[in-house]
């Protein structure tokens, strides 16, 4: 009776077998954590167009839908683990997989963007999944070195959604709306849901099954944070993931507003997320005889010598978008090798408990890092003024009347001049004449209130009378500061200033020209020059 019962069971996967053929494995493994990249990255080009269509208001609340979805994922991990652990991996992350799909459809027709938030959030919820049992099928076949190996050759075809979602998602929007993105990742989530179920087999041997119960969720917790090797590894990944989603929620606001360059987003994403892929596969390579211990601490050294200089380049002033892509490029370079070596690492002693591991970690990395990452992206200044900012961002702005402190970049030879505006930034003049804009895309009414408040209307962009704006906060009623002035009113004029004998006959021309004095046709070259601006 033994044998027969025995017979009927699954063989155990022996180490180092996958199921499936090595590629066919690799490839799966990577769709599967693909789904999670694409929920995201294919969602940035499409925030501000989402904020309008759903009335939200700054580019901060925008980035909620971002946030929401990382804090699903990372939430429900806790539960992914032992579900798998105690039913298998299949129908498990099966289930997830249908879940995301709907999730996918409801956000796309979403009507307020609460319900949006909601869809989103229970979307991270489903495809965590994808996660915690995409680590532990793979931890069911290979360990160690191996396994690093494998979750490397993954990240390769994984790290093609990053490069290629933003332009996926921002060709969708040159056609159609928002709402087709969601409907896109539906419906690729359908056909992996489609692969997934028909090619993988059960890797979970019916005898490893563990039953649900608190005392065996507590163990393995327990057990997990520990163990030496995989707390110290899950919190120096939680400590990269934070800084990774940081980024995500930050690089569209910085590419679109603080260097006024969306068309280049696609271009910036697709260079970090390549230096990525390229670590990764560099890391397959070699892992198996380098070690995974001294590549990844290695990496991490890298890591933090690129971003103390990238945070020179900023405070310097210095920063371009050149200078930001080329340096993030490396960085996350340096980040692909440190975080595949790390993951397989804090699974090394883990085998018995893979799911539940696997999801005590998951949560850890990704909870701990979307609330990380949300902290850098809402204190995040991009994005803070209405008005274009200058290509060195270097300063806060404040929201009562649109008042910024940029710094003077025009040339590249005056840095370090600062200018205080009334209503936007300091431009050069170019006259009322041309299409509303200059060459740096600002707004010809800002122009004209400067021109307005400095009363001579310079046309080199220098700001003659500066004026702190009157912003309503001072309560000092006893003392009157003539100095300040409200939106409306014009900065006085000093008595000492006397006018040059060529500005007294400008004004004349423009006077009689305005009173109807004097045509356009009877203007001489010199009325013509003293006329403009």
């Amino acid at each position: 009776m033994t044998q027969r019962n025995m017979s009927t069971q699954p063989a155990r996967i022996a180490p180092d077998a996958p199921p499936l053929g090595f590629r066919e494995f690799v490839a799966l493994v990577a769709a599967l954590m693909a789904l999670t990249a694409l929920g995201i990255d294919s969602m940035l080009p499409a925030l501000p167009a989402i904020g309008d269509a759903l009335g939200v208001k700054t580019a901060n609340e925008r980035q909620l839908v971002i946030t929401a979805f990382l804090i699903g994922f990372g939430v429900a991990q806790l539960a992914h683990g032992p579900l798998a652990d105690r039913f298998g991996r299949k129908p498990v992350l099966g289930a997830a997989l249908g879940a995301y799909v709907i999730a996918n459809f409801v956000a796309a027709f979403s009507t307020s963007f609460d319900l949006l938030l909601i869809a989103r959030f229970i979307g991270g919820t489903a495809i965590a999944a994808s996660r915690v049992v995409t680590v532990a099928l793979v931890r069911d076949c290979y360990s160690g070195r191996a396994m690093a190996r494998v979750m490397s050759l993954a990240f390769i075809v994984f790290m093609a959604a990053p490069v290629l979602a933003p332009t996926v998602g921002q060709t969708i929007l040159l056609f159609g709306s928002w709402r087709l993105i969601f409907a896109m990742i539906g419906v690729i989530s359908a056909g992996v849901l489609l692969w997934f179920w028909i090619r993988m087999p059960e890797t979970l041997h019916p005898i490893d099954r563990m039953p649900l119960s608190f005392r065996r969720l507590a163990g393995g917790w327990r057990m997990t944070i520990t163990d030496r090797w995989s707390l110290g590894y899950t919190l120096a990944s939680t400590a990269l993931m934070g800084a990774l989603y940081g980024f995500i929620n930050s690089v569209q606001q910085i590419v679109f507003d603080v260097f006024d360059a969306p068309k280049l987003l696609v271009f910036v994403f697709a260079i970090t997320a390549s230096t990525m892929a390229v670590a990764n596969f560099l890391n397959s390579r070699i892992v198996m005889v380098v070690g995974t211990r001294r590549i990844s601490h290695s990496a991490l050294v890298g890591l933090i010598l690129l971003s103390g200089l990238h945070l020179v380049v900023a405070l310097s002033g210095w920063e371009t978008l050149a200078t930001f892509a080329v340096i993030q490029a490396l960085t996350m370079g340096c980040f692909g090798l440190a975080t595949s070596n790390f993951s397989a690492m804090a699974m090394e002693n883990m085998g018995a408990i893979a799911g539940t591991a696997s999801s005590v970690q998951g949560f850890t990395t990704v909870t701990v890092g979307a609330l990380i990452g949300a902290g850098i992206g809402q204190g995040s200044n991009a994005g803070g003024c209405s008005a274009p900012p200058d290509r060195h961002f270097t300063a806060p702005c404040g929201n009562r009347h649109g008042v910024c402190a940029v710094r003077d970049s025009v040339d590249g030879r005056r840095r370090g001049q600062w200018r205080r505006t009334m209503g936007g930034y300091q431009v050069s003049g170019h006259g009322p004449g041309d299409d509303g804009y200059d060459e740096e895309g600002y707004d010809e009414s800002q122009r004209a209130e400067i021109l307005e408040t400095t009363r001579t209307g310079p046309s080199d962009g220098t700001i003659m009378v500066d004026l702190d704006p009157d912003l309503g906060d001072d309560d000092d009623t006893d003392e009157e500061d003539d100095l300040l002035m409200a939106d409306d009113e014009l900065g006085e004029e000093s008595d000492d200033y006397r006018e040059s004998a060529t500005d007294m006959d400008e004004h004349d021309v423009q006077d009689d020209f305005d009173d109807g004095t004097d045509d356009e046709d009877a203007l001489d070259d010199d009325d013509e020059d003293a006329l403009e601006p």
